[in-house]
């Protein structure tokens, strides 16, 4: 056991490595024009948008109904930078709209992230009280690389209804092996973003910037973004991290504003092939309507199309061709923003969300008490 996890660590390693050798690798020459020809021949013209169909953590706990039977057992404040702000995940699930008649049960109680870790005041009770009521449930999303170590998965649908996670890799696992869990997990992309909202301030702000980096400041977002102000593209860093204070937001709608205004948004999800997500930050961007690029490696094309919902990016040099060419042909750039935004409404959307929790709710139950670990 001690040699396959001192084996896990070096195989890990080597890949990290790997990578980092792999995004510092020049540009070809061919580059530019390849990429060029491959999304003419997809659009056509510049003016193929006539062919688009256009649609429109210290963590507190809050104890009350959320809207629309939902219980948040989710910190409503995060770090961003060097403060404390209202965190993404609360936002997002306080925001759900008109979703009553999705739902089958008196209240479902929604965690988020690594709750059993530190059982925050209140946490028991409201977690018991669910847990032992016939007419309630509990959801856990879990979507972030650092809950994906061995048996966390696990232990977590011992303990919860059902289970959101954002790999598809790692639930495979998980299935395979505890075959009784199968059922209790959805595997989605993001998070339920109440849609609604994302539009509103889609119409509220215009692109009048150029590229964007967002996420939190690691996976090598930052050379990403160092590379780009060396070649002279107009970027914007709202990665967060501490010390990095300058570059938050006071709230979430704020954050949202700003990203809004930007042409292109570039972030990753990518570590190895085990540790791999689709970030929330892809989602919020194709919402409103900014043209995605992410890191190629990562489970994102489950669920999106290279090159028609969003742009793969190999290194350093593809991203700075990729974003002036982008940059440069506007009308391309909109036709997969507005693809990738019809996609998502289409086979992603908060209300197809809910009904896919429902279903799964309506066939599971936990018999295992949070005590008993």
């Amino acid at each position: 056991m001690q040699f396959k996890r001192r084996l896990g660590y070096l195989n890990g390693f080597l890949g990290q490595f790997m990578r980092e050798i792999r995004l510092r690798m020049p540009g070809s020459v061919f580059l530019g024009p390849v990429f060029a020809l491959r999304l003419k021949a997809r659009y056509g013209s510049q003016t193929a948008s006539k062919k688009i169909m256009t649609t429109r953590e210290r963590p507190q706990i809050p104890l009350g109904p959320a809207t629309n039977r939902l219980v948040l057992g989710i910190p409503k404040l995060e770090t961003r930078g060097d403060k404390w702000v209202e965190g993404d995940h609360f936002f997002v699930m306080s925001h759900q709209e008109n979703i009553s008649d999705l739902l089958s049960f008196e209240s479902i109680l929604v965690l988020s992230g690594s709750p059993f870790s530190h059982l925050a005041p209140g946490f028991r009770d409201l977690y018991q009280d669910h847990i032992s009521n016939p007419n309630k449930r509990v959801i856990l999303i879990h979507g972030d690389i650092r809950f994906t170590k061995p048996g966390e998965l696990e232990n977590w649908i011992e303990k919860v209804d059902v289970v959101v996670h954002f790999n598809p890799l790692y639930a495979a696992k998980v299935h395979n092996n505890k075959p009784p869990f199968i059922g209790k997990t959805l595997i989605w992309p993001s998070l339920p973003f109440p849609e609604t909202f994302f539009d509103d301030i889609v119409r509220e702000n215009k692109k009048e910037n150029a590229v964007v980096f967002t996420g939190a400041d690691h996976r090598s977002r930052k050379s990403y973004f160092q590379y780009c102000e060396r070649k002279g593209i107009s970027a914007i860093d709202l990665s967060h991290g501490r010390g990095r204070g300058s570059n938050t937001q006071v709230d979430y709608r704020s954050y949202l504003e700003r990203l809004a205004s930007f042409q292109l948004a570039f972030t990753n999800g990518y570590k190895n092939r085990g540790e791999s997500i689709v970030v929330g930050r892809a989602f919020e961007s194709i919402l409103l309507k900014t043209t995605l690029l992410y890191e190629s490696g990562s489970w994102i094309n489950h669920f999106l199309k290279p090159y028609e919902h969003y742009i793969p990016v190999y290194n350093h040099a593809d991203l700075g061709v990729k974003s002036n060419y982008l940059l440069k042909n506007i009308d391309i750039s909109r036709n997969i923003a507005e693809q990738a935004y019809n996609h998502v409404i289409s086979n992603y959307s908060t209300r197809k969300f809910w009904s896919s929790i429902n279903e799964l709710l309506l066939h599971s139950r936990v018999n295992v008490q949070l005590d008993k670990k």
